[in-house]
């Protein structure tokens, strides 16, 4: 669920764990720091470890230092109905030629979906991490932490996915969900970026020109 349901610990511990043992296959077969993949949980797990250090929910932390800093005024982790002012489009899902209005998302791995925002609030953040961690005098991240996050083997950073579009070499994510379709590239090299946000499915959809429009 959504950052104000299913407490972080609660759900990691069913995911994580079958009984009072590891479940195998939610764990990476190699030693910490020598490989990365994909997660959606350890974007989940990561949160928790930010809210047992703050003892803060990732919610709250998140606002603090890097939404509030960033003036990224609508964007939040909770949904429509929990914050009244947030400002959010609805998911449409095209389906046999028509599309067709969606209730808005929740999951339980929160802090890898679910985020609402707006583009103007996501190239904010775009450009704080352009420039090192840094946008109009406040600094969300040092610029030795960016490095850290983008810098990674293949196709896969720390929690970034890694591209070449057009020649150029590209760090950032993509995603889609039932209503909706995102992405958020960034050209390290060349300063640039973009962000894209669709409330309609693209890869989904079964139709070869939305899914076209969103590829590399």
């Amino acid at each position: 669920m959504a950052a104000e349901g299913n407490p972080l610990g609660v759900f990691l511990k069913t995911y994580l764990a079958a009984g009072e043992r590891p479940r195998a296959l939610a764990f990476l077969d190699a030693g910490p720091g020598s490989a990365m993949e994909y997660s959606n949980v350890g974007a989940a797990l990561a949160a928790f470890a930010v809210e047992r250090v703050s003892g803060e929910s990732f919610a709250a932390v998140s606002a603090r230092r890097v939404f509030a800093p960033l003036r990224m005024s609508n964007t939040s982790w909770t949904t429509p109905a929990a914050r009244a002012s947030l400002v959010v489009a609805t998911p449409h899902a095209y389906r046999d030629g028509a599309l067709l209005a969606l209730p808005q998302p929740s999951h339980a791995v929160y802090p890898s979906v679910d985020l609402r925002s707006s583009a103007h609030d996501l190239a904010r953040f775009a450009r704080a991490v352009l420039r090192d961690g840094e946008l109009d005098g406040a600094r969300i991240l040092s610029a030795a932490s960016v490095r850290a996050m983008v810098q990674g083997d293949g196709d896969q950073a720390l929690a970034w996915q890694l591209r070449t579009m057009g020649g150029a070499r590209v760090a950032g994510h993509e995603g889609e969900d039932q209503g909706a379709t995102t992405a958020l590239f960034l050209d390290l090299a060349a300063g640039t970026g973009a962000v894209v946000l669709a409330n309609g499915d693209a890869f989904g959809s079964g139709n070869e020109a939305r899914a076209a429009a969103m590829s590399p």
